[in-house]
């Protein structure tokens, strides 16, 4: 009866896991269907921007991306506003990191270029992504250098594709699907180096920066291992991950741990076993009678 106890907990947890993934796969199958070897960025170092674009300012002014262009290096993030999943954490650590560089500031030395990547956002929106940045960045100048755009989808898929940003919108869902990073630019915008995720390092970002100002191009980073997406719904402006290699890697963690515990628990229980059944047949003295 002992022998199986350890066991069928193993089995129980099991089969726990395998349903809890079978739960999460299903969730992750859900539409829009997407091919996650699309949804990335490819690096296309010293790939030029096409300045000809025309987008919209916070304030509703048809501007021309080259406007943006010729004095300082520029940090592009291509996002859409309503999103509080990575687009939220993108720029939370890109404020981070921007507010860590003391010397260089926005306005002076970089400019910072928000572009959203939604053809429904309004420059509303755009305006209330610059108004909550400048909030948080609190360095005076900085408005003169921040900037947020809205476009059509023509302009806003020319502009990542220039630069390797692959994403996915859902026209009839209204969905987007993206990678989440972001690209240093030299003045005269070309590409001088990419950051991938949610987090940018202070002193790698000003080194790109300087590196970007003197009209250099940086050297290819690797790619994370673990790469999502996120989904975004305009019915509850919330966004989720979908779940692709993140899960596949998470399964098989999983059995490594299961089949861990399996291996220790038949190690401990056959141990008590054997010591138990010593103690039995070990021949009793005569004090012990």
């Amino acid at each position: 009866m002992a022998m199986t106890t350890p066991r069928r907990l193993v089995q129980t947890a099991l089969m726990g896991a395998v349903f809890s993934l079978a739960r999460h796969n299903a969730r992750a199958q859900d539409p829009p269907k997407v091919d996650i070897d699309k949804i990335q960025i490819v690096q296309k170092l010293n790939a030029q921007v096409p300045l000809d674009l025309t987008f919209r300012d916070e304030t509703g002014k048809t501007v021309r991306l080259g406007e943006y262009f010729g004095k300082r290096p520029v940090v592009l993030m291509l996002i859409f506003y309503r999103c509080r999943g990575y687009c939220a954490m993108e720029m939370d650590g890109a404020l981070d990191s921007l507010r860590a560089i003391k010397k260089e500031r926005v306005g002076t030395d970089f400019d910072v270029l928000t572009v959203s990547i939604h053809p429904k956002e309004t420059p509303d929106e755009a305006a209330a992504n610059k108004k909550s940045a400048l909030q948080r960045y609190n360095r005076p100048g900085a408005e003169a250098g921040w900037h947020s755009l809205v476009g059509d989808m023509p302009n806003i898929r020319k502009l990542a594709d220039s630069v390797g940003f692959n994403f996915m919108y859902n026209e009839q869902k209204d969905q987007v699907v993206h990678p989440a990073g972001l690209m240093v630019l030299t003045p005269s915008g070309q590409v001088s180096q990419y950051y991938y995720g949610v987090k940018y390092p202070q002193r790698p970002m000003r080194e790109s920066l300087l590196a970007a100002a003197r009209s250099k191009i940086g050297t290819v980073v690797e790619q994370p291992i673990l790469l999502g997406c996120l989904q975004y719904d305009p019915k509850t402006g919330k966004a989720r991950l979908v779940v692709m290699q993140t899960l596949k890697v998470s399964g098989i963690l999983t059995l490594v741990i299961l089949g861990s515990s399996i291996l220790m628990m038949s190690v401990r229980h056959r141990r008590t076993t054997d010591a138990a059944q010593s103690g039995k047949s070990r021949p009793t003295s005569e004090g012990d009678a």
